[in-house]
Formats: structure tokens, C-alpha cells, sequence
């Protein structure tokens, strides 16, 4: 899950990004992610669980939104390895510490492929946007459903209604990932699967798509 406020930017077009976290570091991308990765594995070995401490990146770039993005982790319902048995409780508290906020705009992300009636990232919308006027719904891994099955009525907002809509993406796979495929690529093959699989709304679904929406929704939300 997701959570936006309209202020700074956080996109991957740039060759080179700025990263902020208590020192100001310039450096390509790749090596961006790299300090993402470290960072992040710096908090578990001093904390052994979550944190509510957040790892913070301003990126400029010409190319992108104004917006600020808060990346939540993923509810996780049993504890793995050295996990808390709380692990459940520590993240819906966390989640919940920034989208109580009236004066956000709540992402809640669910793929396509699973049941969106037990969504988890819906569920916590819900209990602070009952009405979903500021909860948009993102439905990843529209190329990974059933044999047979699509996501037409899910996209159309026919299974759960949400306010400022539902936007569905194709995102790289791990696999593309390790392969280095760019995101240029990505971009081009999310196109196609959109034109090819739902014509009629691959206008209104697509990363471009939602990038715009969000840019526009976040404006319109805090004007």
C-alpha cells in the first residue's frame, strides 16, 4: 500500500537521481537502489523487525510528477523466520500512522489475481475511508490471472467501488529484473498487453496512466 501527498517526486526515468537521507548523494541509479537495499537491511540487523523510521530519497528529474510517495510494507499475516509474532498488528499500526490522515491520498495496491473482496490493502482503507473518496485502487499482475478469466468488471469498479477509481498495471517480474530489462521496455510491453488484452480501456489503465492520475488527483485534492 501506498500512501500520497502532493509535494516531491519519486520516479525511475532519470539516468542520474539525487538521494536524501541524512547526507546529500549523488550518484546513477542503480546505485540508488543499492543504498535502498542497504539502508534497509541496516534497520533489521539493529532492529530485527519493522520500523517506523522512514528511509527518506528527494529525485529530481525533468521527466516525472511533482508527488510525494510513501512506500508501506505489505500486510504479512503469518511471522516467517525471525518475525515478531505481532508482525500483523506492528504493520496495520504502521500503515494506519499515515493514512489517518485526512490530507492523504490513500494507493491501496491488490493483485488481480487474487480475490479483491479479501484484499488486506482494502480492508485498512476502509477502515479509515469508508466512503473511498480519497482511497484509488492500483490492480497489479493483470498479465498473471486465470486461463479464461480477465479483470474487466474489477477494473470497471463493478466488484468494489472505489471513488477515485481503480487503475490497472503490468509490472517487471523478478525474472525481467535480473534480465535488466529497462523500464522503457517495460513501459512498451504494458502498452501492448493493454491494446491486446483490454482495448477499450487501455487508455484508462497503464503506470503512464496512473502516474498522471495521481499527479492530477493530488493537485485537485489539496488545492
Amino acid at each position: 500500500m501506498l500512501m500520497i501527498s502532493s509535494n516531491r517526486v519519486l520516479s525511475q526515468h532519470d539516468a542520474h537521481h539525487r538521494v536524501d537521507k541524512t547526507l546529500l548523494v549523488v550518484f546513477p541509479f542503480f546505485s540508488t537502489w543499492s543504498y535502498i537495499h542497504w539502508s534497509l537491511i541496516m534497520l533489521f540487523i539493529t532492529l530485527q523487525s519493522i520500523s517506523s523510521e522512514p528511509i527518506s530519497l528527494k529525485i529530481y528529474s525533468p521527466d516525472v510528477f511533482n508527488l510525494t510517495l510513501v512506500d508501506l510494507p505489505g500486510i504479512t499475516k503469518v511471522p516467517v523466520g525471525d518475525q515478531p509474532e505481532d508482525i500483523e498488528a506492528q504493520i496495520c499500526q504502521l500503515c494506519l500512522q499515515y493514512i489517518k490522515n485526512p490530507n492523504s491520498i490513500i494507493l491501496a495496491v491488490t493483485a488481480a489475481n487474487a480475490d479483491m473482496a479479501t484484499s488486506e490493502s482494502i480492508k485498512i482503507a476502509k477502515e479509515v475511508d469508508p466512503e473511498g473518496r480519497r482511497t484509488l485502487c492500483v490492480l497489479t499482475k493483470l498479465d498473471l490471472m486465470d486461463q479464461g478469466t480477465d479483470a474487466h468488471d474489477l477494473l470497471l469498479g463493478r466488484v468494489i467501488p472505489v471513488k477515485l477509481g481503480i487503475i490497472g498495471v503490468v509490472n517487471r517480474s523478478q525474472a525481467d529484473i535480473h534480465a535488466g530489462k529497462s523500464i522503457a521496455d517495460a513501459l512498451r510491453d504494458e502498452a501492448s498487453f493493454l491494446q491486446r488484452r483490454y482495448p477499450s480501456l487501455a487508455n484508462r489503465n497503464g503506470t503512464l496512466f496512473l502516474a498522471r492520475t495521481l499527479n492530477r488527483v493530488s493537485h485537485a485534492y489539496h488545492e
